[in-house]
């Protein structure tokens, strides 16, 4: 309960050290070891501690490194010197002091600390994770902002038709690699650029586009989308900027449609590159649409829902790329901008381990020793037991689940039966000796 106890944490943080001219380096940020925080919220507050589990690194954190003013304003607040980074993330509720959550609860959103443990005295920007069933990095990418982006870019900016031709840039990233299979699943035709073969394999092999090309490779941007789409593209999902742009508007076909999500080429130039072929968007009535995903919120529960569909069959995939611990965050993030990363980039805080059982220990007098606990200081894991007595209120909302899994087939369930009570005191040795293949049982009367 809030403002119960008083415990003090150790709390790792990245700081930004200066404001960004350039490229993003590691040296522009810096990792603090030496602070401290109470993980309980004071009487009265209505703020809620987060013990942090996934951290997501996104292009648009750049432009928050560089100092803005009125005269050349940012759409998000830039970051503060000496100040921890903030971003989007996946947490777990520590202590609440809101009305809306309680310690235990997931959550995701923005505004969480580039540390251990983050107090936001502010909690609109979080949502409830209700789908723990999915992995909870999901929600920094996948089931987070950079999916709903996919999501708003490509259904409702683009406004897409069956069978048109999609072209996707910097296709293997977070939000690309959605847009290119959301294009498939609808039956569009969809290309794709990377920048190594490895992802150009990705994109083909993994995703299921129909061609694509490592840009890096192209000395002509404009032969290579000509090759790609020799009736041109109705669809451009822009995430580069720069010279890309140029070639695509050679390409376009008539009334075709430009969604720009990102522009990843500019944001280390202190001036932009222009794009000279904007008269294109005359002859060809071609429509070019920013958008911002903070715009579409109210989207989410039809996206979410939707994308948890094609999850359960298997009609999407998802491919992340992980850092291990806070400490290789600053790496993470600058490796975004040097196409270093292969999927969606996130950093792990800390894991958890769900204890239900420890069966190998039970007929032991005494227990063998754990000699690896030292790991969850290295890698942040917690270790929690449970006891699913603690969790009755629960089983409506499961056996609903189940239930309906079963109907659909998604599930199956093995029992291994002992006939007659004669049986029993076999069949419960056996359990510990591993003779039972499933759930071990005994049946006394069938009727």
């Amino acid at each position: 309960m809030a403002g119960e106890g008083e415990v003090v944490r150790g709390n790792k943080k990245v700081v930004l050290r200066g404001y960004v001219t350039g490229s993003p380096k590691e040296s522009d940020m810096e990792v603090v070891t030496s602070s401290t925080v109470r993980l309980t919220v004071p009487e009265g507050s209505t703020a809620v501690i987060l013990k942090n589990l996934y951290l997501s690194c996104d292009p648009y954190m750049r432009l928050r490194m560089t100092k803005h003013d009125e005269k050349n304003p940012n759409f998000v607040p830039d970051l503060v010197p000496g100040e921890v980074i903030t971003g989007y993330g996946v947490s777990k509720v520590v202590d609440s002091g809101h009305p809306d959550y309680k310690p235990g609860n997931l959550v995701w959103g923005s505004g969480i600390g580039w540390e251990e443990y983050s107090v936001i005295t502010n909690p609109q920007g979080l949502l409830k994770i209700n789908h723990p069933e999915v992995p909870l990095s999901y929600y920094t990418g996948l089931l987070g902002t950079p999916g709903l982006t996919a999501y708003v870019g490509f259904y409702e900016v683009s406004s897409p038709k069956k069978g048109e031709y999609v072209f996707v840039s910097a296709a293997s990233g977070a939000v690309g690699q959605l847009v290119g299979q959301f294009a498939k699943l609808l039956g569009c035709y969809v290309v794709g650029s990377a920048g190594s073969d490895e992802k150009v394999n990705l994109l083909k092999s993994k995703f299921g586009f129909d061609d694509a090309f490592n840009y890096k490779k192209e000395q002509d941007l404009n032969a290579a989308l000509k090759r790609c789409f020799p009736e041109g593209i109705d669809i451009y999902f822009e995430n580069v900027g720069g010279a890309m742009l140029d070639a695509v508007l050679l390409n376009m076909r008539a009334h075709g449609r430009i969604a720009v999500c990102g522009m990843i080429s500019q944001y280390n130039l202190q001036k932009h590159e222009g794009v000279r072929n904007l008269m294109l968007t005359i002859q060809k009535r071609i429509r070019i649409e920013g958008f911002a995903v903070l715009d579409y919120i109210s989207s989410y529960g039809k996206f979410e829902q939707m994308v948890l569909q094609y999850l359960k069959e298997g009609k999407i995939t998802y491919v992340e790329d992980v850092a291990e611990g806070l400490e290789n965050g600053p790496a993470a993030l600058v490796g975004l901008f040097a196409g270093r990363n292969v999927g969606k980039q996130l950093v792990v805080v800390a894991r958890e381990i769900a204890v239900c059982g420890m069966i190998s220990q039970y007929n032991l007098q005494k227990h063998e020793g754990v000699r690896n606990l030292m790991l969850t200081i290295q890698k942040r894991i917690r270790i929690e037991g449970f006891a699913v007595l603690d969790y009755g209120s629960s089983f409506g909302k499961f056996e609903q689940m189940v239930l309906q899994y079963l109907k659909e087939g998604k599930i199956t369930y093995v029992e291994d039966v002992a006939e007659g009570l004669e049986n029993g005191p076999a069949a419960l040795v056996g359990l510990f000796a591993g003779r039972n293949v499933g759930k071990q049982l005994v049946v006394v009367a069938r009727e």
